[in-house]
């Protein structure tokens, strides 16, 4: 409880601007091991201020609730879901989006994780994902569910993980 990691960057543009096109590309991911008293600036996620690159946008930065020591982390960015296995010193691409406009990501207590990836995510990576060790993952998409869709937020219910919405 006492680690905490924040994503940084705003695709959708601000109100600021009439056409919601003002985008602040983010610096990456930030690391507090102090409650959010202090962070750190993960240099592994380090991006150019105001410059395009894999870590302008991060959408939703997890930990895996099975382990303590909270060094398996996840992170849903453009290029799709990213995991590191030490804290956010390294990354890996677990699940490989080719910029996608939106990715989400939701992890149950158990581990179970699910993942959206918008329809320009390009290939066969578009949809919705399940991996019960956030490595592998099964396509879940329903076959009937639009070929052509943008962003999709997940939740997994509390009081029964079987059920996800999206």
């Amino acid at each position: 409880t006492n680690i905490w990691y924040c994503g940084s960057g705003e695709v959708d543009g601000v109100s600021a601007s009439k056409s919601y096109s003002a985008f602040y590309y983010g610096s990456g991911i930030y690391k507090s091991t102090d409650k959010g008293e202090t962070w750190t600036h993960l240099e592994s996620t380090s991006t150019l201020v105001n410059k395009a690159s894999d870590w302008e946008a991060v959408f939703r930065v997890l930990v895996d609730p099975t382990r303590f020591d909270s060094n398996i982390v996840f992170a849903a960015t453009k290029k799709g879901i990213m995991r590191s296995n030490d804290g956010g010193l390294t990354w890996k691409q677990s699940l490989k989006a080719n910029n996608a406009s939106y990715t989400d990501l939701s992890v149950t207590t158990s581990g179970v994780c699910f993942a959206a990836i918008s329809s320009d995510g390009g290939g066969n990576v578009r949809g919705f994902w399940r991996s019960t060790d956030g490595v592998n993952w099964v396509n879940i998409t329903a076959s009937n569910f639009p070929s052509n869709h943008t962003r999709t937020l997940l939740a997994v219910y509390p009081s029964d993980e079987n059920r996800v919405y999206f």
